[in-house]
């Protein structure tokens, strides 16, 4: 199937609203713990990597997410690895739903609600995957 509206300069336009979705959900909370503080966004990415031996591997889809984005745009993309790409985005974000607690110095504090760091995250991330899924079906078709 060709997407004819899916062109180069379509890539890059949507590639520079996700990076930006993805910029603006490290300066806002992600989350607000059990005992009231917020947890920003630049916080999760800076100490997220220590829950991925833990069993939350949703972190991951900040370092497949720059790789993604500049793959996205190219006129002659690799389709296998663009696929690949979008298939571990789209498994961190499904990651991402189940994430219930954020670890601190006095243990795992329970999370009671998502902000709008969380939702502009997922946005950027699904967005991303799809994007790049949507980019290896038509580098596909047309080789």
């Amino acid at each position: 199937m060709r997407l004819s509206f899916w062109t180069v300069r379509a890539r890059r336009w949507v590639m520079v609203g996700l990076a930006l979705l993805w910029f603006c959900s490290l300066g806002a909370n992600a989350a607000t713990m059990a005992n009231g503080k917020p947890f920003a966004g630049f916080s999760i990415l800076i100490l997220g990597w220590t829950e991925v031996p833990l069993g939350q591997p949703a972190w991951l889809a900040n370092l497949f997410l720059l790789p993604a984005l500049l793959l996205i745009p190219q006129r002659q993309s690799n389709p296998r690895l663009l696929n690949i790409l979008g298939i571990a985005l789209m498994a961190c974000a499904i990651a991402a739903l189940l994430w219930r607690t954020i670890p601190d110095t006095t243990g795992r504090v329970a999370i009671m609600s998502y902000d709008e760091g969380y939702y502009l995250w997922m946005a950027a991330v699904i967005g991303t995957s799809l994007a790049a899924v949507a980019t290896a079906s038509t580098e596909q078709v047309q080789e």
